[in-house]
């Protein structure tokens, strides 16, 4: 994820790459998030309110985060009877009783419609903001916006033509928001805020064990090599010297984790 923090500070979080299933029954590379049973902390979100049967909605899954449900009825204690529809094969337990807290509106883009913004999307919570998320890493592409942050999830695999000197230079000089998601834009950013206010600017990047901050670091770097001026030979040679220098910044803090065995 990027986020820009002010004028100051621009930031970078990555996931790890998102299970090809569909359903709940699917496995998953990573655990994604699920309401608490409690509820929101905020109560019954407002886009729940109105539902009633035979809507579609999203439902809590312990193993993929949500599952696409229909509402088969509505209870007197605030909550809904739901079934599923991601798994129609289950054998058993496809209908269940969910709090209406838990519940997440569900619009039907199309199978292959999704959105290089979530905040362009009709319903902008947890659950539809993964399922964009998810769809769009199954088109290969790993980069998706919510408004000035950057959401990253590792690909695990190349994705020819992405980080090429072209793609640089199509990004150099752009808005944020002006050419599809990804790391060039929010380094161009963070470069010409620098050239223009004349003020320290910091990428952060962060994310968990295996999800790809390591290379994205090497990515924000080639760019701002890049558009720093690479037509003068020393600052060519500064430029190397820095990415050379990344083998022995991953260095500390090494460790094995259950995603990767040199996490850094």
């Amino acid at each position: 994820m990027a986020k820009s923090f002010g004028p100051d500070v621009f930031g970078i979080t990555n996931a790890p790459g998102v299970g090809e299933a569909d359903g709940c029954a699917g496995s998953s590379p990573i655990s994604l998030p699920r309401p608490s049973n409690s509820g929101s902390a905020m109560g019954t979100p407002r886009s729940v309110i109105g539902l009633q049967e035979g809507d579609s909605v999203w439902t809590p899954c312990a193993r993929n985060g949500f599952r696409r449900s229909t509402i088969v009825s509505v209870a007197e204690d605030e909550s809904f009877l739901v079934e599923w529809q991601d798994e129609p094969h289950a054998a058993e337990g496809r209908v269940s009783k969910v709090p209406r807290a838990e519940v997440r509106p569900y619009y039907d883009y199309g199978p292959t419609k999704t959105w290089a913004d979530n905040t362009q999307m009709v319903h902008l919570d947890d659950a539809n903001i993964l399922d964009n998320i998810r769809r769009r890493y199954l088109q290969d592409d790993p980069y998706t916006y919510t408004a000035n942050v950057l959401l990253a999830v590792n690909p695990y695999k190349r994705l020819h033509g992405m980080y090429s000197a072209e793609k640089m230079q199509a990004y150099r000089g752009r808005n944020l928001g002006a050419l599809p998601p990804h790391p060039y834009a929010v380094a161009d950013t963070a470069y010409r805020a620098l050239l223009r206010e004349r003020r320290n600017q910091a990428l952060l990047i962060s994310g968990e064990s295996g999800a790809g901050k390591t290379e994205t670091a090497k990515i924000v770097m080639q760019f701002l090599a890049f558009a720093s001026g690479s037509a003068s030979s020393n600052a060519e040679s500064i430029q190397a010297r820095v990415l050379r220098a990344q083998p022995v910044l991953e260095s500390f803090g090494n460790a094995a984790t259950v995603r990767n065995s040199n996490s850094s």
